[in-house]
C-alpha cells in the first residue's frame, strides 16, 4: 500500500490511504516509515476483553489471547506511523451477561488510547450482551468526545442513560 500511496500522492495530494493491522497483519513492518497520507487501523485481536488493553493484566501466559502482545504491536506501529486508529471491540464476548467489567475497561482503554497517540476509534459492538450494548455504546461515544472525563463524570453519564432508558430507579 505504501507503493500505491507513493505513486498516487503527487497527482492526488489530499487522498488518504488506509491499511488494516488485524491478526495476521498486526506486526509492524521493519525499516519502513509511513508517509503522512497513509493511515493504519489496528485491531486488538485476538485480545482479552476482561482486562485493560495496555497489557498490564494479560501476559503471554493467558492462553494465547493476551493484550500484552497487542500492546507491543501497536507501540511498534507507533514507531513507523503517525496516523494510527484503533478497531476496538466494545463487547464482552466471553461473559455476555457481565456488562460492568467492560464498562470499566472502556473507560480505562479509551484513556490509554489517547495517551499513546491514537487518532481515532472504530468501536464495534456485538449486540449480544443481554441489554448492556446500548449503555456501552453510549459510554464509548461519550468517552470519544471527552477522554479526559473523571470516573465520577463517567458514572453519572451511565446513571443518566439508565434513568432515560429504564425510567425511575434506572440509575440505581
Amino acid at each position: 500500500i505504501k507503493k500505491i500511496s507513493d505513486a498516487l500522492e503527487p497527482e492526488y495530494p489530499n487522498l488518504e490511504f488506509w491499511t488494516l493491522g488485524y491478526y495476521c497483519t498486526s506486526i509492524a513492518p521493519q525499516g519502513m516509515e509511513f508517509p503522512d497520507n497513509l493511515y493504519l487501523c489496528y485491531c486488538y485481536y485476538p485480545g482479552c476483553n476482561n482486562h485493560s488493553v495496555d497489557g498490564s493484566e494479560c501476559d503471554d501466559n493467558s492462553g494465547g489471547t493476551h493484550n500484552k502482545w497487542n500492546d507491543d504491536n501497536i507501540k511498534a506501529w507507533a514507531d513507523v506511523a503517525d496516523n494510527i486508529h484503533v478497531w476496538y471491540y466494545i463487547s464482552q464476548f466471553s461473559f455476555a451477561a457481565a456488562g460492568d467489567p467492560i464498562m470499566k475497561q472502556v473507560y480505562n482503554d479509551l484513556k490509554y488510547f489517547r495517551d499513546i497517540g491514537v487518532k481515532g476509534i472504530f468501536a464495534q459492538n456485538s449486540n449480544d450482551s443481554l441489554g448492556w450494548d446500548d449503555l456501552i455504546a453510549y459510554l464509548t461515544s461519550e468517552m470519544m468526545w471527552n477522554p479526559d472525563m473523571t470516573w465520577e463524570e463517567y458514572e453519572a453519564i451511565a446513571k443518566e442513560f439508565c434513568s432515560f432508558k429504564y425510567g425511575p430507579g434506572g440509575d440505581k
